[in-house]
Order: structure tokens, then sequence, then C-alpha cells
């Protein structure tokens, strides 16, 4: 019974005493983080029409926001070393013009918003000088060609988004019922087809435009065809 008891308190040790500083510099959006996709709410629908009259709708069914912990935590000790916090935001998307899946499997996707330090920060030794930026992370449901750079683990295409805090060429999108007035084109330049090696998957957009407050707009693939945001 000693025994069982002192394993016990040590899994508590474990789960709960977590040691942390609260004085560690924590890094919260900024003007930019604060606008970049400010505009998608929670049940919000995305609409899109192709060139062939097709339909795809997206709805948000999920908007976690969270303020992240960058830290290490000690096994045997339970206790964690905090370096600092960041804000998130991630987006989860649900396509519902069509579910191929079941109802307990459905096609969703996600997207991240997060402020995020340079790389090459020592996040032991972070300077009180150092600025975040806002990074958007992922495709959310665009089929994006990119072509993974070599990497010793499995990568799949991703969107190289750009920097935000810096003066980006920006166009005008315009359709039935709104005005787009900070659109940023992104081009994969690869204009063939992708084939993700490890799951077949065909990746075929090469072409993205995205307005900073609400997400994609437009997107093209390498046959010229064109998916337009209507809503």
């Amino acid at each position: 019974m000693k025994r069982l008891f002192y394993f016990l308190f040590f899994l508590t040790l474990l789960s709960c005493n977590k040691e942390r500083v609260e004085s560690k510099p924590y890094f919260a959006f900024d003007e930019v983080g604060r606008k970049l996709l400010s505009e998608l709410k929670l049940n919000d629908t995305l609409k899109f029409i192709g060139t062939n009259n097709n339909i795809q709708n997206y709805r948000i069914f999920k908007i976690d926001k969270t303020k992240e912990i960058v830290e290490d935590c000690g096994f045997t000790t339970g206790t964690c070393k905090t370096y600092y916090y960041f804000d998130k935001v991630r987006f989860h998307f649900l396509r519902t013009d069509s579910i191929p899946f079941s109802p307990s499997s459905p096609l969703t996707y996600t997207f991240t918003l997060q402020m995020q330090i340079p790389t090459n920060v020592d996040k032991e030794n972070i300077p009180n000088d150092v600025k975040a930026k806002a990074l958007i992370f992922g495709n959310a449901f665009i089929g994006y060609n990119a072509i993974p750079g070599n990497s010793p683990t499995y990568i799949s295409p991703y969107i190289n988004y750009p920097d935000f805090y810096s003066t980006n060429p920006i166009i005008t999108y315009v359709n039935a019922v709104k005005t787009y007035n900070e659109v940023v084109v992104i081009k994969s330049g690869n204009n063939s087809a992708y084939v993700d090696p490890l799951y077949g998957f065909v990746y075929t957009i090469n072409e993205v435009w995205f307005d900073k407050k609400y997400g994609f707009v437009l997107f093209k693939d390498v046959y010229g065809n064109e998916w337009k945001k209507i809503n």
C-alpha cells in the first residue's frame, strides 16, 4: 500500500508541480498581428466558385485563442523552466459543400496565426529589445503545389507567406458583395502539379490571392482554372 502511495505521489509531481516564473517575456499580438485575419469569425462560411462553376464552401467551426508557453520540463522532477509566452490563434475549417468521409470523420483543415521571435535568438537569454513578428502557417484548404525543401523528415507543400511588416505590393480584389483592399499575391513558382510522395495527394494550386484581414479570396491552378471568393 505504501508503494502505491509513493507511486501516485510521484505521478502527481510530474503532472502538477510545474514551476513557472510569470515575469518571463510575453509576446502578445501587436498591431500587425491583431489586423491579420481579424475578419474571420466563428461560423463564417467561405464560398468559392471555380471556372467550371463548381462550388467549394468552408465553415469556420472552431477558433482557438491561446497564450502559448515555450518551456523545458524535466521528466524526473516534474518541474518546468519557462522561457517566454506568445499569442496564438488557430482557425479550424470544415468542408460543407461535400463531405467525402463519414460524419464522424469530416474533411477539416487548420490555419494558424502566431507571434514568433527570430529563430537565431537564444531562448534562454532573450534581449529586452527583441521583437516578435506575427506569422501565418498552413495552407488551410488550398492544395498549394510548392516543392518542399530537402529535409530528413517528410514536409508537405506549404505557402511561404510574405513578411507583413515590410512593404509588399498590394492589389484590390472586388466581387459582387465586397471589396478587398489589402490583397497580396503569392506564387509557388512551380507550373506543374506536385504529387505527395508519402500519400499520393496531388497539389495543383500555384497562385494565391491573400487578403490580410479575410484570408484567401482567389486561387489559381496549373491548368488555368480560377477559384474566386463570392462572399
